[in-house]
């Protein structure tokens, strides 16, 4: 039988009940990233002492802003797995998420970038081929000025690159620009 008080432990039974509930419960909104992919929670952690032996494997909640961690995602809600800790932190121990990169026709190109928080990731990038010059979208979205995401919806409506890669195509007024050009 358990010890300790749900009452004196709010927070922490909180998170031990969502993990439950995440990992068991097909009509949980987050049940396919955990319970749907095998993510389980410790037997220890369920029963008459099953809080106790939570609260044993990873203490009362430090401060209030952390939350419920699992170290490795690889792994389950399992002793030596678990961690309170902020969500900046949880956010960095997301699972890869292999976004798909479409193709635009010409090959896609690797570049390593460095997040604001100071974290090195890869992306992909669509190359785009403009006179004798190849670059990624990414890269001619820096050097035009214009989101990668607009020369990417130009060029996927059919529009030739060296249309796509112009700046301002009309003016505010719906005109037809006329000015300077990239090619």
């Amino acid at each position: 039988m358990s010890t300790l008080k749900r009452k004196d432990y709010p927070s922490e039974y909180a998170a031990l009940a969502n993990a439950i509930l995440r990992c068991s419960s097909p009509r949980h909104a987050q049940w396919k990233d955990y319970g749907g992919r095998g993510v389980k929670v410790d037997p220890l952690f369920i029963g008459p002492d099953g809080f106790d032996n939570f609260m044993a494997a990873v203490g009362r909640k430090p401060s209030p802003e952390l939350t419920l961690d699992r170290v490795s995602n690889e792994k389950g809600y399992e002793v030596g797995n678990l961690a309170w800790t902020t969500r900046s932190v949880q956010q960095r121990n997301q699972r890869a998420r292999h976004a798909s990169v479409a193709d635009l026709g010409w090959g896609l190109k690797t570049h390593i970038i460095t997040r604001r928080n100071q974290f090195e990731c890869t992306v992909h990038s669509p190359i785009v081929p403009l006179g004798d010059r190849r670059l990624s979208l990414r890269e001619w979205s820096i050097e035009v000025g214009i989101k990668a995401s607009t020369l990417r919806q130009r060029i996927q409506r059919g529009m030739k690159p060296e249309d796509a890669l112009v700046p301002m195509l009309f003016t505010t007024r719906g005109n037809p620009r006329n000015g300077p050009t990239i090619h």
